[in-house]
């Protein structure tokens, strides 16, 4: 097995046309969540959308393996049976009801709503390149970010497969074993995926 660590961009994608129909949570609220998602943040279930129609300004015919609704990442089945089988920390998938401009008509899914939940601080900041650091002080990734830019301690091969790092914000990081199976399921182009340098901290 690889000893290469992934980033995934797929967080910095524009969300798909789809309003929330959400009974539970307040639209500022859900906003609220919505950033915290963004930046990694593990959330109540409860907090996530869980109904979405897609708006008639912009019909989508097709939904992609992975996707965002109204910032929050969705995934389709597919990849959703790859994700169950590996460690999420404790983070996991929850169902969200996709439907057509009609408001009745669903989507064929079924399609998952991703929680985050497992947090490395792993970050190699002085090694790392092509990073810009946001108003909260913590750092993003440049939208120039190429392959082997990001530098992470060896660490990171340790525990979950799926995980954030809570000194970035609007990307996520995966084990090589999870990208190894996301790519036998021919589902791995969707996250955006780069590869990341590993070092030993001295």
């Amino acid at each position: 097995m690889s000893e290469t660590i992934w980033m995934s961009g797929a967080l910095r994608e524009a969300p798909l046309p789809f309003a929330v129909e959400d009974r539970v949570v307040p639209a500022l609220e859900r906003a609220q969540n919505s950033q915290k998602h963004r930046n990694g943040a593990h959330l109540d279930p409860n907090l996530l959308p869980q109904r979405a129609i897609n708006q008639p300004y912009q019909k989508v015919s097709k939904l992609p393996h992975v996707f965002s609704i109204a910032g929050f990442l969705c995934v389709s089945e597919k990849v959703a049976a790859v994700l169950r089988d590996h460690d999420l920390g404790p983070g996991g998938l929850y169902p969200i009801e996709l439907m057509q401009v009609d408001g009745i008509m669903p989507f064929p899914g079924p399609f998952w709503a991703l929680n985050f939940g497992a947090e490395k601080r792993v970050l190699n900041e002085t090694e790392s390149r092509q990073l810009r650091k946001v108003p909260t002080g913590k750092s993003t990734p440049k939208l120039t970010v190429k392959a082997d830019d990001i530098a992470l301690f060896h660490e990171a091969m340790e525990g979950a497969d799926l995980w954030t790092d809570p000194e970035l914000v609007r990307v996520f990081f995966l084990s090589p074993r999870l990208k190894a199976a996301l790519t036998r399921a021919q589902v791995d182009r969707a996250f955006e995926l780069l590869p990341c340098r590993l070092r030993y901290r001295h």
